[in-house]
């Protein structure tokens, strides 16, 4: 079962991010940080004749002084994702798929060294997010209807004497990885829940070679 996942997910890390839309971060050579459009990601063809995307997810009011901080919104890139993952190809069935959370927490930690305090340092900032997706698959030929709750959680440590254009790189990855993380689970959830034939797209784009290590590394 997971050679069979694992077919679909490898050839997700290699996407291509384009430098476009509401990116606001700066990277460590003063350039803004790319948006995650994931327009050249490698697509899944899935078995059903319709996909729906609604996001139900409300960030300002609650998550809005966190939001601010990250170079990408992760209601916004996972909406990209979704749009842009998987592609309808068959001629039955219809999949909804809401997003119902993504919210991220902000916790400043003091180093528990009396020391490294006294001196300033040592302090860390730690970023959480959790994400909620309900999927609902209605399938035409069998009248039966499938739900799975969808669900992938993060956590980074940064250190507060990191510069603002290290704070905005680790944030950037922090988001990368947390929808590679979704992923997984959506990969996952067609194949033992829900049942779905998928079949990737060729042509595929790549990232840059550094994230793309990155990735092959399992960091």
């Amino acid at each position: 079962m997971f050679a069979r996942i694992a077919k679909f997910v490898f050839p997700f890390i290699l996407v291509c991010f384009v430098t476009a839309g509401c990116s606001h971060g700066v990277s460590e050579g003063g350039q803004p940080m790319p948006a995650l459009s994931y327009e050249g990601i490698n697509q899944i063809y899935i078995d059903v004749s319709d996909m729906k995307v609604a996001n139900h997810f409300q960030k300002f009011g609650r998550n809005v002084d966190v939001y601010d901080e990250l170079p990408n919104m992760p209601d916004d890139a996972i909406l990209r994702y979704l749009q842009n993952r998987f592609k309808p190809a068959g001629s039955f069935g219809v999949l909804e798929v809401s997003l119902q959370d993504a919210k991220v927490t902000k916790e400043y930690v003091e180093s528990e060294s009396g020391f490294m305090r006294t001196l300033g340092m040592g302090d860390n900032f730690v970023y959480r997010a959790s994400v909620i997706l309900d999927m609902f698959h209605h399938s035409n030929l069998s009248q039966q209807n499938v739900q799975s709750r969808i669900t992938a959680n993060k956590e980074i440590v940064i250190p507060d004497s990191y510069s603002l254009s290290q704070r905005d790189e680790a944030l950037f990855t922090f988001v990368e990885e947390l929808i590679l993380e979704l992923d997984r689970e959506i990969l996952r959830s067609f194949s033992q829940t829900f049942r779905i034939r998928m079949k990737p797209v060729d042509g595929g784009s790549t990232l840059p070679e550094m994230r793309g290590q990155q990735y092959q590394n399992g960091k």
